[in-house]
C-alpha cells in the first residue's frame, strides 16, 4: 500500500508539473501570435501615416509612388482584418485563461494516461514472461 501511495504521489507531482508547463507554453504561444499580429498592424499603420505625411509634403513624389502606396494600404487592410487584431482585450484575457486551463488539464491527464498505460504494459509483459517461464518455454 505504501509503495502504491508513493508512486501515486510521484506521478501526481509530475502530472502537475506537466500541466503547469503546458499551460505556460500555451499562454506564451497565444500571446506571441497576438503580439506578432499587433506588431505587423502597427508597422503597416506607420507606413500609411508616413505616406500621408509624404502626400502633404511632396505630392509629386507621392503620385510617382502610387504602387507602393497601394501596397501599403492593402497590407494595412489585411492586417486590420486579422483575427488577433480585431479581438478586444477582455476577450483575449478570456482566451488566454481558457487556453491555459485547458492545456493544464490536458497536460495533467496525458501524464497520468502515459504512466498508467506504461504501467499496465509492463505488468502485461511480466505476466507474459512468467507464463512462458512456468510452461517451460525457452527465452
Amino acid at each position: 500500500m505504501k509503495r502504491t501511495t508513493r508512486f501515486s504521489k510521484i506521478t501526481s507531482f509530475f502530472a502537475i508539473c506537466a500541466g503547469i508547463t503546458s499551460a505556460c507554453i500555451c499562454v506564451l504561444l497565444i500571446s506571441g501570435e497576438y503580439h506578432s499580429a499587433r506588431s505587423k498592424f502597427e508597422i503597416h499603420s506607420q507606413q500609411v501615416q508616413g505616406w500621408e505625411a509624404c502626400r502633404q509634403a511632396n505630392p509629386s513624389y507621392y503620385e510617382a509612388s502610387e504602387q507602393a502606396v497601394g501596397s501599403s494600404l492593402e497590407s494595412l487592410a489585411e492586417s486590420q482584418s486579422n483575427f488577433w487584431v480585431q479581438m478586444p482585450k477582455l476577450q483575449l484575457v478570456g482566451f488566454l485563461a481558457l487556453g491555459g486551463l485547458g492545456s493544464a488539464a490536458l497536460g495533467y491527464l496525458s501524464t497520468w494516461a502515459v504512466v498508467l498505460l506504461g504501467r499496465s504494459g509492463i505488468r502485461g509483459f511480466l505476466i507474459y514472461r512468467e507464463f512462458r517461464r512456468l510452461h517451460g518455454c525457452p527465452n
